[in-house]
């Protein structure tokens, strides 16, 4: 074990992991830490839009992700008086879905093959290293164990809403202007099994069934403003109450069963004022996340560790992490990703209105062109200002 590790990644998940096999390839030291053992459950969507396959496939996981993984190739939705929609990737295109317990076990194993990765499971890291008023690592311990003081050149926050580093470095703030919390849970004994996710809309919530193999599926119901704490422990009754204001997805659900408890997160929206500090990168959740409605957060982690691990290679081979270099990679997330968020926004806002939204369903069912290239857009294939170029289909 090195004295100076290249790098100490928190977290790994969908960015963390991949974050630590890019700079492993590169040969950079890499020390990738996780409070959690693996494999372990995590309250997602559990979608991988079209845009996530060039990206596992760089790190070399992209089959065995398929071989698990339920193909989609086409999203239905329906607003909240019931007019329905479909949007279909083009040839060749697909969505990919599975659970996270399954996608993190890969994604951490492919880290963990790395030569120059070290993984530590179980290790809960406590607070940042500072000295001289700049990050040198974390302090942190096993489970059980004594406190470890742990050195890197660059320190990268993959750690999620709750980031350690973000939080450690004050840069951590609620998104206030976007209450939502989300309930989930799995579902088996789905019929008929369907190839992609369904989304039904509702007032002041949405709920989306996101289908997985051998007729299980992932289903999540986001709902605007508070009622955590009136519900607290009797999340299973909560959700209930909850598909009574969506009858459609009630229905679809019809006979089958939830797999497990269900499960809740909130809130949801929260963004960090900065995502590169002299030493420090935040990637993924830890970096920001707005609403699951566009199931854009897995490729965004993916992307975001690309990102990142572009940036710390090249500070550490020009021998300087300081916020001046490492802001690079904050120059490159806002330039891929600033569109994005503004277009979930955008779709947010009318989803919000229920007379925008049956206008905007009415619209969409007719103009499946448009429907069709908007799923491209938020399932990564294309850019947000590519909606509205004329001849594009």
């Amino acid at each position: 074990m090195p004295d100076v590790w290249d790098a100490i990644v928190v977290g790994a998940g969908p960015a963390g992991s991949p974050l630590a096999c890019r700079l492993g390839a590169l040969g950079r030291s890499v020390l990738l830490l996780d409070s959690a053992r693996f494999p372990r459950d995590k309250l997602c969507g559990e979608y991988l839009g079209a845009g996530c396959l060039p990206l596992l496939d760089q790190i070399g996981v992209l089959d065995e992700v398929r071989r698990l993984a339920q193909t989609g190739r086409i999203v239905n939705i329906w607003s909240a008086k019931g007019v329905g929609f479909t949007a279909r990737y083009p040839e060749g295109s697909c969505s990919l879905s599975l659970p996270r317990r399954q996608l993190d076990a890969i994604l951490l194993d492919r880290a963990r093959n790395e030569e120059s990765v070290e993984v530590r499971e179980g290790f809960r890291v406590e607070k940042l290293l500072i000295e001289d008023d700049q990050v040198r690592g974390v302090v942190g311990r096993p489970a059980g164990g004594e406190a470890e003081t742990l050195r890197a050149r660059v320190t990268v926050g993959a750690d999620g809403r709750n980031s350690i580093v973000a939080r450690g470095l004050g840069l951590f703030r609620w998104r206030t202007s976007h209450p939502r919390l989300a309930l989930g849970c799995h579902y088996d004994g789905i019929r008929p099994a369907g190839e992609g996710a369904e989304i039904y809309l509702g007032r002041s919530l949405y709920g989306i069934l996101n289908h997985q193999r051998d007729g299980a599926a992932n289903v999540n119901i986001v709902v605007k403003g508070g009622g955590f704490e009136v519900w607290r422990g009797r999340l299973d009754a909560w959700f209930d109450a909850l598909l009574d204001k969506l009858p459609l997805l009630r229905a679809r659900l019809g006979p089958a069963r939830a797999a497990e408890n269900v499960r809740a997160l909130s809130p949801l929206a929260h963004y960090a004022t900065r995502v590169a500090v002299d030493g420090v990168l935040l990637a993924g959740d830890a970096a920001g996340f707005y609403d699951p409605f566009t199931g854009e957060g897995i490729n965004m982690a993916l992307e975001s560790a690309q990102l990142a691990a572009e940036t710390i290679h090249g500070a550490i081979a020009a021998g300087c992490v300081s916020r001046r270099v490492l802001g690079r990679y904050e120059a490159l997330r806002a330039a891929s990703l600033r569109n994005r968020y503004r277009l979930q926004s955008a779709i947010q806002f009318v989803v919000g209105c229920p007379r925008l939204m049956e206008f905007a369903a009415k619209r969409l069912r007719t103009g499946e062109r448009f429907a069709n290239r908007l799923l491209e857009v938020v399932g990564g294939l294309r850019r947000p200002g590519d909606l509205f170029l004329p001849g594009r289909s």
